[in-house]
């Protein structure tokens, strides 16, 4: 967010991932709302633009069941 905040040029892709635990019609919404997490927190309490952020779902479910792979990445851009 700092980052964002000194440089409004900066914008960001919140790229969403999920483990193989659940369907994949239950892990893609799941996905979906965690990327609107934050980008919530990034608009609500940071004030960011939400013009400036990107949601995507990665769509690949990985094999293992791992909290990593339960997860948002943030890609500058």
């Amino acid at each position: 967010a700092r980052a964002m905040l000194r440089d409004k040029d900066l914008n960001v892709d919140l790229v969403s991932h999920c483990d193989k635990a659940g369907t994949t019609a239950y892990n893609i919404p799941l996905g979906q709302h965690r990327a609107e997490i934050v980008r919530d927190i990034l608009v609500n309490q940071y004030k960011i633009e939400k013009s400036r952020i990107n949601i995507r779902y990665d769509g690949q479910i990985l094999d293992e069941f791992d909290a990593f792979n339960r997860r948002c990445d943030i890609i500058f851009k």
